[in-house]
């Protein structure tokens, strides 16, 4: 039901009234998680996963968790053990990509993304690290505004993706799916009109604009 300060308080006596296993160590986690109580989240998921080290359940709570607490590195070991059990899971094939971007480690990441792009290329996630890589790494703002297009056009209501190509069409001064920076960016402001970073582009279109 999305009540997740009820359902912690219930585990939270299961806890108290029987032994540690693994279950409800993973459930405290992932309600904490959902509270965004990602500390508690990491170090009840890292107990579960410390009794067994092949409990995905709780090796995907410590990923997530640590890539929300920028331990970038813990983030990858845990990935990778995933991965370990589950080869083919494209989320985490992306997280991994995810993390390598965030560690600026492109050249692995776009190996990554290369492999990710044999069996799809239309996937949210891949198109917008796909773009991050050709802006930041080939430094190539043509082609990164070519795939975020794309993924406008497939995701229109993402305001990820949406900002992304406001951002792209401010550097170059281009339209991206038939609109400008400041277009794109008014969208934006529509459902957060605190958005900083959408702000920041429409200044700049309407100083652009005199």
């Amino acid at each position: 039901q999305g009540d997740n300060e009820a359902a912690l308080r219930y585990f939270s006596v299961c806890r108290e009234n029987s032994s540690e296993g693994i279950e409800i160590l993973y459930a405290l986690a992932d309600c904490n998680y959902k509270l965004k109580r990602y500390e508690e989240a990491y170090s009840l998921a890292k107990a579960a996963s410390d009794r067994n080290p092949y409990y995905k359940p709780a090796l995907k709570i410590c990923a997530e968790t640590c890539f929300v607490l920028n331990r970038l590195d813990e983030c990858e070991a845990y990935v990778g053990r995933v991965l370990q059990q589950e080869p083919e899971n494209a989320y985490y094939v992306l997280f991994r990509a995810r993390i390598l971007i965030q560690k600026n480690d492109y050249i692995r990441a776009a190996s990554l993304l290369d492999v990710y792009a044999r069996s799809d290329t239309n996937s949210r996630d891949y198109l917008v690290l796909r773009a991050k890589v050709q802006k930041e790494w080939n430094k190539n703002i043509s082609s990164a505004a070519q795939t975020i297009e794309k993924a406008l056009e497939l995701y229109p209501d993402d305001s990820e993706i949406v900002l992304t190509a406001a951002s792209l069409a401010s550097e170059s001064g281009n339209r991206i799916g038939g609109k400008s920076a400041g277009e794109l960016a008014a969208v934006i402001l529509e459902k957060d009109s605190q958005n900083i970073s959408a702000q920041q582009i429409r200044i700049n279109d309407l100083m652009q604009k005199k």
